[in-house]
C-alpha cells in the first residue's frame, strides 16, 4: 500500500466519481449517486431523493471547476481509496440555518463526509485525510475547523468521521444533541 493524499481538482475528479460508483453502500444504496453533493444544496428532501446520478455528477463537475466543492483524495497508486469533503463552511448552504452564527465565517472550514473504499477501511485513511485537511487550512490562514460527527450503530453511517478521531487532534466538543456532536478546532 502506497497512499498519497491529493487535493481534489478537475484533473483527478474522475477518481472521486469512480470511488462513489464502485462503492457498495448496502446500508444506503442512494449514496452511490450523491457524489457528496447533499450539503452543497438547499433543495428539499423530496427534491434530493429524486435527483439523478447525472444531475449530481454534472453539478459536482461544475462545482469542482469553480472551487466550491473541495476536499482531498487518498490514492493508492492510481486508485482512489478515500475521500473527505473539506471546504470553507460557507460552501455548505444546507447547513446555514443549523450552525451557530459564530461559525459563519469565511475563515472557518468544515469536514463533512468521508468515503473509504471497503478494502481499505481500518487502515487510518480517514485520519490521513483529516490530517491533510487540517494542515491545508492552517497553512492557508483559516482560523477554525468544524466537524459534525454522528454516533450510529452502523459504522458506515458515521461518514462524518468518528468523534474520537477529532478529539485526538485537539477538537473540542461544543455541543452534543441526539447523537450529533458539534466540534471545533482552533487553528491560530
Amino acid at each position: 500500500m502506497n497512499i498519497k493524499i491529493e487535493r481534489l481538482n478537475i484533473t483527478n475528479q474522475n477518481s472521486l466519481f469512480s470511488l462513489f460508483e464502485n462503492s457498495h453502500y448496502e446500508h444506503s444504496p442512494s449514496w452511490k449517486t450523491c457524489y457528496c453533493r447533499f450539503y452543497h444544496t438547499t433543495c428539499s428532501m423530496d427534491e434530493w431523493i429524486t435527483r439523478s446520478k447525472d444531475t449530481n455528477r454534472n453539478e459536482a463537475m461544475k462545482e469542482i471547476k469553480s472551487g466550491k466543492m473541495q476536499g482531498f483524495l487518498a490514492m493508492d497508486n492510481d486508485k482512489c481509496v478515500g475521500w473527505v469533503n473539506a471546504a470553507p463552511i460557507l460552501n455548505y448552504p444546507r447547513l446555514e440555518n443549523h450552525l451557530d452564527s459564530s461559525f459563519k465565517n469565511p475563515k472557518t472550514a468544515l469536514t463533512i463526509c468521508f468515503v473509504i473504499d471497503e478494502a481499505y477501511r481500518g487502515l487510518k485513511i480517514s485520519s490521513m485525510l483529516l490530517d491533510t485537511a487540517i494542515d491545508f487550512f492552517k497553512t492557508n490562514g483559516y482560523e477554525r475547523m468544524i466537524a459534525l460527527p454522528v454516533h450510529s450503530d452502523v459504522l458506515e453511517k458515521m461518514y462524518r468521521g468518528i468523534k474520537q478521531m477529532y478529539l485526538n487532534r485537539g477538537y473540542v466538543e461544543i455541543s452534543c444533541e441526539n447523537d450529533l456532536s458539534v466540534m471545533a478546532l482552533d487553528l491560530v
